[in-house]
């Protein structure tokens, strides 16, 4: 009897496990110590771009909602020299938890996708011509682009065409597919390089010498 009731509860684990694993917000999480380096996606194409060198300034622009994507900015601009610039909210979220921001994230994603109403964001530049590629750097909500970014984009996608953009996304499991259609949907005049994904179910290395990998791979010399 005790072995057929371990093994129903076993049965059940596995059930749950499964209908939530698909449905989970993809947040950013502790970075650990030693972080590996996992080989950086190649969804893209080599056709979006990724062997032509960057002759102009770089930007980057970076939403962090936890303060890693934050961090990682810091490297890469310790690594490009290129300028930072920190996408924020006109309404801060009040969440403090990830179970929290999950409902928000849906309702935004819901109101972008349903009526094409993005979230207020403070973040403004008023001239983006000096700059050949612009670096961005985002969590994956519900394998999604972050909704603050996604409003980065939707408002600055005339100014962003012919631009070189490299994305940097954070993840704990699910893929960047959807993060990258995203893109393209909302920037489709731009030029997508290949995505760098920091997955975190993956690390166990040093992350400035993956950053470095992804850079000299989409033409970048740090």
């Amino acid at each position: 009897m005790k072995k057929i009731t371990y093994i129903l509860f076993l049965v059940l684990s596995m059930v749950l496990y499964s209908c939530s694993e698909g449905d989970q917000l993809e947040v950013e999480p502790e970075v650990p110590e030693n972080p590996q380096q996992p080989d950086a996606p190649n969804e893209n194409g080599d056709e979006e771009g990724n062997n032509t060198s960057p002759t102009g300034r770089s930007l980057i622009a970076y939403y962090s909602w936890s303060g890693n994507s934050r961090g990682f900015a810091q490297i890469l601009h310790n690594l490009t020299g290129a300028e930072i610039v920190e996408v924020t909210m006109t309404n801060p979220y009040s969440a403090t938890t990830d179970q929290q921001l999950y409902s928000i994230a849906t309702a935004e994603l819901n109101r972008i996708d349903r009526d094409g109403v993005y979230p207020a964001i403070n973040t403004v530049i008023e001239s983006l011509e000096a700059y050949d590629t612009v670096f961005l750097l985002t969590p994956l909500w519900h394998a999604r682009m972050s909704t603050p970014m996604q409003s980065f984009l939707y408002s600055h996608a005339e100014k962003l065409a012919g631009k070189r953009l490299a994305l940097i996304i954070t993840s704990a499991s699910s893929g960047v597919s959807q993060v990258m259609a995203d893109a393209r949907r909302l920037c489709p005049n731009s030029i997508l390089t290949n995505e760098l994904w920091i997955n975190y179910a993956a690390m166990n290395g040093d992350i400035t010498a993956l950053i470095t990998n992804w850079l000299l791979g989409i033409g970048v010399s740090p």
